[in-house]
Order: structure tokens, then C-alpha cells, then sequence
């Protein structure tokens, strides 16, 4: 289907005029509503009946999260403590790491003084960079299961297992780090 941009746009206007502007007809706004106000009703009629029947033919295992109606808005998902406490340590790094390369070809004696100050950093991006390697190699594999042809169920168990593996490299990770962290 394609969109005629004069439609759309004549359409707005008339919407728009219609109403004196007092009610705000851009797409953004209509964007928010439909999602806001039809996407509960259209997850009970289309998605619930399709997990269900997943789970009937033992596809997929039940989550509180998405198959119990009215319930998924109140559940968070779990965030690992590696997980959140890795990103702030990789942050950290990347800002270490743009500081000694700015210092470096830059300002090489701002660059030793930084050095001095901060023995360890060099060793701490070094780190961070070769556990990246891996840590990506773990992410890759995990978009290759996404992509699979796996069934939801064994798409989940896969998903779990590299999950887990990747928060023990990150906890791994974070030893090290902590090491080098002054």
C-alpha cells in the first residue's frame, strides 16, 4: 500500500480544521493513542490464542509476564546484577579509554602524567577490550538463535543458557576489573 503524502497531509488539515486545532491530529499523537488504547485489546484477541496454543502443544512454556491477561503490565522483567554492574564499569572504561587516547595524540606528556596518576587504566582497557571479543562472540551466537528456526521453546532454553554463560564472562569480567579499578 502506498501512502499518498497529499492525502495524508489534506486529511490532517481537515481533521485539524475541524476541530479548530484543539485536538492534536499529528501522527505522533495518533501513534500514542493506538498504541496506548488498542494494542491491550489487540494482544488479548490475536497473540493470547496463538501463545496458548503454543503451550498446548508444549511449543512453549507459560510466562506470567505475556500469557496471564491484565498481569504482564505488572511484571518487570529480571536485569542481572553483572549485567547492570558491567555496564557502569564498561562505561567507565570507554570514558578511561577516550581520555588516554586524546591524551596521547594530543598531549604525550598530559599523557604520562595521566599515567602516573592512574597506573592501571592501560591494563583495564586492555582487559576490556579482549573480554569484549568474547563477550560479542556470545551476543552473535545468541542474534544466530533469535534467527533460528527453533521453536519458541527451544529458542527459550538456548537463549537462557547463553544468557547465563554471558553473565558469568561478565561476572569473570568484573573480577578482573576490580583488580585494576584504584
Amino acid at each position: 500500500m502506498i501512502l499518498n503524502v497529499e492525502w495524508a497531509m489534506h486529511t490532517w488539515a481537515v481533521l485539524n480544521e475541524s476541530t479548530l486545532g484543539s485536538i492534536d491530529w499529528s501522527p505522533n499523537s495518533l501513534y500514542f493513542l493506538s498504541n496506548s488504547y488498542a494494542d491491550g485489546p489487540a494482544r488479548m484477541f490475536l497473540e493470547l490464542p496463538t501463545s496458548l496454543y503454543d503451550i498446548g502443544q508444549g511449543k512453549k512454556d507459560i510466562s506470567s509476564k505475556t500469557d496471564i491477561p491484565f498481569v504482564g503490565s505488572f511484571i518487570s522483567t529480571e536485569s542481572s546484577v553483572d549485567a547492570r554492574e558491567f555496564a557502569k564499569y564498561e562505561k567507565d572504561i570507554k570514558d578511561k579509554a577516550k581520555i588516554m587516547k586524546s591524551y596521547e595524540t594530543r598531549n604525550p606528556d598530559m599523557y604520562d602524567k595521566y599515567m602516573d596518576a592512574h597506573p592501571f587504566d592501560d591494563m583495564l582497557v586492555k582487559t576490556y577490550d579482549h573480554g569484549l571479543i568474547q563477550l560479542n562472540k556470545l551476543r552473535k551466537e545468541a542474534n544466530e538463535i533469535r534467527n533460528s528456526g527453533y521453536s519458541q521453546k527451544e529458542m527459550s532454553e538456548m537463549l537462557k543458557d547463553n544468557k547465563d554463560e554471558q553473565n558469568l564472562y561478565k561476572n569473570e569480567l568484573l573480577e578482573q576489573f576490580k583488580d585494576y579499578d584504584n
